[in-house]
C-alpha cells in the first residue's frame, strides 16, 4: 500500500480534516507510512538532501570540541552525557565516539553517548553503524522519556527542530486562519479556518502577521521539547544546528518558509506523495529562547561557531589521519562547505541554551 493512501486514511478517519501540524505528523512518522519511519534512504547522495553530518568526519571532529569544551567548562566530571536528538542513522555518533577515543581520552572515558531516534528502521540501521563500538560507551532511546537524567552534559539537535510538525497561519482579509487539510473524493486539498492571536501566543511565538498574505508557522512541540531535553541535564548545555531566523529577521519570511525536499529538489505542493517527501520549515529561534525561562542563549552562525574551534591549531587536526593526496582534498572541500559563509557556514545557525545551573 502506497504512504499516501495510509496517511489519507488517517485524516478520513479523524474526521475528514486534521490541522496542517497534525498532517505534517502522519506525513513524517506514521508508524508505517512516515517518511522518517518506512527505512528508505532519505540522507546523503542517495536521498533526498544533505545534513551537515553527511559530509564526512569533519563535522563530527569539529563538534567534538565543543562537546569536550563543555566537560572541561563543567570542571571535568567523571561522568558526562552527550544526547543526540534525532540521531538518524548512527553516522555522526559514530563520528564523535571515534574521535574523542583517539584525541579526547580524559573525556572520552567519562562520555556516555545517548542516540535518541524514533524511527525503528533508523535505530536498526545504528546498530549497523555502531557494531564496531563497545556497548557500554553508548546506548539508544526511542522516547525522551527513555533518556536517563544525568548530572553533567549536553544535547545536540542538529536539524531536529526544522523537522518538528508545524501549524500554518496566515492574514486574510477577513482576518487570522489557519490551515487543515481536508480529504475529498479521495483527495487532500488545503483549507483556511478562522483562528486567533491568542494560539500564536499559546504557543510562544513572538510573530503577527499584519498585512494580507503574511503567514508564519508555529511548531506547537518546540518548546515542550527544549524544556524536556533540558530536563536531562542537571548541569549542562542543549546545541541546536539549524536553518531559522530571529524574530527580528521575520520580515524576510512574511510568504512562510514551509518546503520539501525530494530527490535534492526544494519546493512542491506539501500535500503532494504524503510520506514520500521531507517537509520542513524554519526554526524561530527567539520562541525556542523564550521557552528557554531562566538560562543564558546565544546565537551565531555556523561559520561563527565552528571557527573559533580550529583557531588552535588551524584545523589541521583533522587532516593528521588523511595520509593520501585526494583524500586531503576532499577533507578540506568537505571543511570548506562547513565553515565557509558560502556553504553551510552562513545558511545554518547554532543556539547554544543553557539553563541556570546550581
Amino acid at each position: 500500500m502506497r504512504p499516501a493512501t495510509t496517511i489519507l486514511a488517517a485524516v478520513h478517519e479523524a474526521g475528514g480534516a486534521v490541522p496542517f501540524a497534525r498532517f505534517m505528523e502522519l506525513c513524517l512518522y506514521h508508524p508505517t507510512a512516515g517518511y522518517y519511519s518506512r527505512g528508505e534512504a532519505v540522507f546523503g547522495r542517495a536521498g533526498d538532501f544533505y545534513t551537515a553530518s553527511d559530509l564526512g568526519a569533519v563535522y563530527g571532529r569539529l563538534m567534538c570540541r565543543a562537546f569536550e569544551a563543555e566537560w572541561r567548562r563543567l570542571g571535568q566530571p567523571p561522568q558526562f552525557q552527550l544526547v543526540e536528538a534525532g540521531a538518524g542513522r548512527g553516522a555522526f555518533a559514530a563520528d564523535v565516539l571515534n574521535w574523542a577515543q583517539r584525541h579526547h581520552p580524559e573525556w572520552s572515558a567519562a562520555l556516555h553517548y545517548v542516540l535518541l531516534e524514533s524511527s525503528p528502521a533508523l535505530q536498526a540501521q545504528q546498530r549497523q553503524v555502531l557494531a564496531g563500538e563497545d556497548v557500554a560507551r553508548y546506548s539508544l532511546a526511542a522516547e525522551l522519556r527513555e533518556v536517563p537524567v544525568a548530572a553533567a552534559g549536553c544535547v545536540l539537535a542538529n536539524e531536529f527542530f526544522d523537522a518538528l510538525p508545524v501549524d500554518v497561519y496566515r492574514r486574510a482579509e477577513v482576518g487570522l486562519v489557519r490551515g487543515w487539510v481536508e480529504v475529498v473524493g479521495g483527495q487532500s486539498q488545503l483549507a483556511w479556518r478562522p483562528a486567533d492571536d491568542r494560539e500564536l501566543v499559546a504557543a510562544q511565538c513572538g510573530v503577527r502577521p499584519t498585512e494580507p498574505g503574511d503567514v508564519v508557522e508555529v511548531a506547537p512541540d518546540a518548546a515542550g521539547w527544549v524544556a524536556g531535553l533540558l530536563s536531562k541535564l542537571q548541569r549542562g548545555t542543549l546545541f541546536v544546528v539549524d536553518y531559522g531566523y530571529a524574530e527580528a529577521e521575520w520580515e524576510r519570511f512574511r510568504q512562510g518558509t514551509l518546503r520539501t525536499f525530494r530527490r535534492h529538489q526544494s519546493g512542491g505542493d506539501p500535500l503532494h506523495q504524503p510520506g514520500e517527501q521531507d517537509l520542513t520549515a524554519h526554526v524561530n529561534f527567539t520562541a525556542l529562547t523564550r521557552a528557554l525561562g531562566a538560562g543564558v542563549a546565544t546565537l551565531a552562525t555556523l561559520h561563527g561557531f565552528l571557527r573559533p574551534l580550529g583557531d588552535a591549531d588551524g584545523f589541521a587536526g583533522l587532516f593528521d589521519d588523511a595520509r593520501l593526496a585526494p583524500e586531503r582534498v576532499k577533507r578540506g572541500l568537505q571543511l570548506r562547505h562547513l565553515v565557509s559563509p558560502a556553504g553551510l557556514g552562513e545558511a545554518f545557525q547554532v543556539l547554544t541554551l543553557r539553563h541556570v545551573e546550581p
